[in-house]
């Protein structure tokens, strides 16, 4: 059975502190009332200002311990997330998008995978 952790990836660079926190804690909470286990990347400890390189390995090994991860519809013009994405791909972790309806039904209904 695949943990319930999953991995929000989003915008940051480039965006008010404000705006990019707000971001992150509405998905985790949206996460966390499905009764999935989110890992927000503004909670790793990364100090303000990091540019996405300095950021970047800290983000990965977070992701590395998800079953999934949740990617925010911002996510074009971020580097990172990106990055994060491929990364996710290439360790077969589970990718949920905010713009395909069909992912969010997803995961509404069933919170993770049974192998």
């Amino acid at each position: 059975m695949k943990n319930k952790k999953i991995y929000i990836g989003g915008k940051i660079t480039g965006l008010p502190k404000e705006e990019y926190v707000t971001n992150f804690l509405n998905a985790e909470k949206w996460l966390r009332k499905l009764g999935w286990e989110p890992v927000n990347p503004c909670g790793l400890g990364i100090p303000d200002g990091s540019s996405t390189p300095e950021a970047l390995p800290r983000c990965l090994a977070a992701l590395k311990t998800c079953s999934a991860m949740f990617v925010m519809e911002n996510w074009r013009t971020s580097e990172g997330t990106k990055e994060e994405i491929n990364f996710a791909g290439r360790h077969k972790i589970d990718l949920y998008f905010e713009e395909i309806e069909e992912d969010i039904k997803e995961l509404e209904s069933s919170l993770f995978i049974i192998d």
